[in-house]
């Protein structure tokens, strides 16, 4: 029988994580409310820790900003801790490329393939 480790729900650990990623790809309260339908407010909320974030907003979190839940409840990205320098540093590429036509998103994506060759 394996034994896991039980953890706790931190609202306020969550909420710094929330605002981290958010702020890393460059939007404002408001526009992640807009996002998930709620007010900027609840997102104040949130981030503070005074309001608990519902598994629903935290799975379209997840999949708006390309993070794991494990990341946002525990701060563990792919099964150990993430580096808080590299997410941001991909947050703000991906804050760059959101707003970049199809070529120019085409253009970048072969640059990072000679970039990246072995």
């Amino acid at each position: 029988m394996e034994i896991r480790e039980i953890r706790n729900y931190d609202a306020e650990k969550v909420g710094v994580r929330i605002k981290k990623i958010r702020k890393a790809y460059g939007e404002t309260q408001m526009q992640l409310a807009e996002y998930l339908g709620l007010s900027k407010e609840t997102i104040f909320a949130m981030e503070k820790g005074k309001q608990t974030c519902m598994p629903d907003h935290i799975g379209r979190i997840c999949d708006h900003y390309h993070v794991t839940a494990d990341y946002l409840y525990y701060g563990i990205e792919n099964g150990s801790a993430m580096c808080d320098s590299m997410q941001d540093e991909t947050g703000r590429i991906m804050a760059m490329l959101r707003n970049c036509s199809h070529e120019d998103l085409e253009k970048a994506e072969q640059m990072l393939k000679l970039f990246l060759r072995k």
